[in-house]
């Protein structure tokens, strides 16, 4: 839905978000899932 109301707009997964943080330089990147909520703990 959002996507189409806001031109350029891209949703990332939980492992495309976890992968470009490693790619950055985090050495340590955790997810958490809760309910509709996307949690990142991400340390350099």
């Amino acid at each position: 839905m959002w996507t189409k109301r806001i031109t350029g707009m891209v949703i990332y997964t939980a492992d495309d978000l976890k992968q470009l943080l490693f790619e950055a330089g985090f050495s340590s990147v955790k997810t958490f899932h809760n309910k509709e909520e996307l949690h990142i703990i991400a340390h350099k």
